[in-house]
C-alpha cells in the first residue's frame, strides 16, 4: 500500500492497518469462521505529499517511530478501532472469484463488511525495547 495511490502516512498513528493473512476463529463447539483484521485509526488517516514522503523517508527514517513514542509520552490518545471481516468456511473461491487465503487479495467490503469488536490503545512505551517489542 505504501507505493499505491493511498499515499505515505504521516507516521504510524495516522494510518489504518490490516492483516494480509486470513485467520480462523473457532468457538468452544468447534464451529469456525475465517477472518481478516482491520484497525482504523481513530484520528483518521493523514498522508505526506510526495515531496514530504521523499524528505522524511530519506532524511529522517525514524520519524514514524519517534512520532509514536513522543505522542505516547505526552499522553496523547493513540488508538485504532478494531474490526474483522468474516467469511463462512463454505465460501467457494470459484464463486468468489479470488482465493481468500492469497495474501495479495483484499476481501471486498460489500461481500464481507467490517464488524467492530474493540479498540487498540497504546498508552505506555516499552521499558526495555528489545524484551517488550522484539
Amino acid at each position: 500500500m505504501y507505493f499505491s495511490d493511498h499515499g505515505t502516512p504521516i507516521g504510524w498513528r495516522n494510518q489504518h492497518g490490516y492483516g494480509c493473512h486470513t485467520f480462523k476463529w473457532v468457538n468452544k463447539n468447534g464451529t469456525f469462521v475465517y477472518i481478516k483484521y482491520h484497525f482504523l485509526a481513530d484520528k483518521g488517516q493523514k498522508q505526506f505529499t510526495a515531496d514530504e514522503a521523499l524528505q522524511f523517508g530519506g532524511q529522517d527514517p525514524d520519524f514514524s517511530k519517534r512520532d509514536l513514542w513522543q505522542a505516547i509520552e505526552k499522553g496523547e490518545q493513540v488508538s485504532w478501532t478494531a474490526h474483522v471481516q468474516i467469511m463462512k468456511p463454505e465460501a467457494d473461491p470459484r464463486k468468489l472469484g479470488f482465493d481468500p487465503f492469497d495474501v495479495t487479495k483484499v476481501w471486498p467490503k460489500k461481500q464481507f463488511p467490517l464488524h467492530e469488536f474493540g479498540k487498540l490503545h497504546l498508552n505506555k512505551n516499552p521499558g526495555n525495547y528489545h524484551r517488550d517489542v522484539e
